[in-house]
């Protein structure tokens, strides 16, 4: 009686199944490697030895419904420009924080910037941080 099998399992590796998975790999981690990208560039920098000079903040935020502020403090428009020329008298390293709601008219904010700039201070825009 012979009792062989007809069918005898190849025993045999196939190089080109494993040639696809390796491509596939290769292919998928350079996708996504050009997908991550760095916003910031790391540095070391110097250390100094000189004192640093503490700069005032001051905060102007104007809204949409045409309210004004002055750290928190509500004022009217025409009271902004006695107000900042007060605190440049008090602090000649003074930096202005305007504020504005996002729909609020361009021509606003860039009165206040001049307000602040006419009067010896630094003006600089507020604005949200980019979302990740």
């Amino acid at each position: 009686m012979n009792l062989q099998g007809r069918n005898k399992v190849s025993a045999d590796f196939s190089m080109a199944s494993m040639t696809d998975i390796i491509f596939l790999l290769l292919l998928f981690f350079l996708l996504s490697a050009t997908v991550i990208t760095s916003n910031a560039i790391e540095i070391v920098l110097p250390k100094a030895g000189s004192q640093t000079t503490k700069k005032q903040v001051v905060s102007v935020t104007a809204t949409t419904d045409g309210r004004y502020y002055i750290d928190k403090e509500q004022v009217n428009y025409s009271d902004i420009e006695p107000r900042l020329q007060e605190i440049a008298a008090q602090s000649d390293n003074t930096t202005v924080l305007i504020r504005g709601e996002n729909t609020i008219e361009l021509q606003k904010v860039t009165d206040l910037f001049e307000i602040a700039r006419r009067n010896g201070l630094t003006p600089i825009l507020g604005v949200q941080p980019p979302k990740k």
